[in-house]
């Protein structure tokens, strides 16, 4: 099974490196920022996917400037402005081994913020993937507290209530309040060849939008799965064994939806 990926150091050495900025900047105004930070534009309608043009990739930062970085060197995976993704030369050669020409990588130089000492080259992750392969009805959700007696199950009903909040569960012979892992399951076929992907609510109806701006006439689109990063068993076992540090892994269990359900609706 797949694991569910975060940035963290629960799970393994705690070096890390903390984001001052990139130059030039990434801000909220830019569309380029919601590309790579969430893999879409958020002006894209679901379905669509604007394409990375030249006249965006002219606008990729060239520069990650660091806060703070740990003496003994940086993880292979940073989190940047907007929770974007920057990731070391040999995680991105291994996503190319694994997943030839599926993922955009952007070359940064990584930097001190305070000396302007060079700390390391680095590639920004356009991680664009996001196949609708979630079986959601036997994946487990937290619905709304107003949901009703059953808040704890599968099924768009519940998860749309409350924005697909996936809900951690224990493994096997732990107490339920260790919150270790998830219980999701996918659509037969959907893990084949996918080693690096983005989640994905699927269907139209459950994308949320709204006006960019009270006097817009333009819409923004968002997918509530769409920061949900998956990593498949073989990435995460070679993760383990290089000790690729930045990302914390959280396992997915293969067990039926109630079995998870009946450990919290009580």
């Amino acid at each position: 099974m797949p694991f569910i990926v975060d940035f963290g150091f629960a799970h393994g050495p705690q070096i890390y490196a903390v984001c001052d900025g990139f130059e030039p900047p990434l801000t909220p105004d830019v569309e380029l920022t919601t590309m790579l930070m969430r893999g879409r534009n958020r002006f894209d309608k679901p379905g669509e996917q604007s394409p990375m043009n030249a006249a965006r990739i002219a606008e990729i930062p060239h520069t990650l400037y660091l806060k703070e970085a740990d003496k003994r060197g940086l993880p292979d995976v940073i989190c940047g402005t907007w929770n974007t993704i920057v990731v070391s030369a040999r995680l991105k050669d291994k996503l190319e081994e694994l997943e030839p020409e599926r993922h955009g990588f952007y070359p940064v130089t990584i930097k001190h913020k305070g000396t302007g000492k060079i700390c390391s080259a680095g590639h920004l992750l356009y991680l664009h993937q996001k196949p609708d392969i979630i079986d959601h009805d036997n994946t487990l959700y937290a619905g709304a507290r107003n949901f009703g007696e059953q808040r704890y199950g599968g099924g768009y009903e519940r998860a749309a209530s409350n924005d697909f909040c996936l809900r951690r569960v224990t493994s096997s012979g732990k107490q339920p309040h260790s919150n270790d892992a998830y219980l999701i399951h996918f659509k037969e076929g959907g893990l084949k060849d996918r080693h690096l992907w983005r989640g994905t609510v699927g269907k139209p109806e459950y994308f949320k939008s709204a006006p960019f701006h009270p006097d817009s006439k333009r819409t923004t689109y968002v997918d509530p799965l769409c920061q949900t990063i998956f990593i498949s068993d073989e990435l995460a076992e070679w993760i383990r064994a290089e000790k690729i540090m930045g990302w914390d892994l959280f396992p997915i269990l293969d067990k039926p939806v109630d079995w998870g359900a009946a450990q919290f609706n009580k």
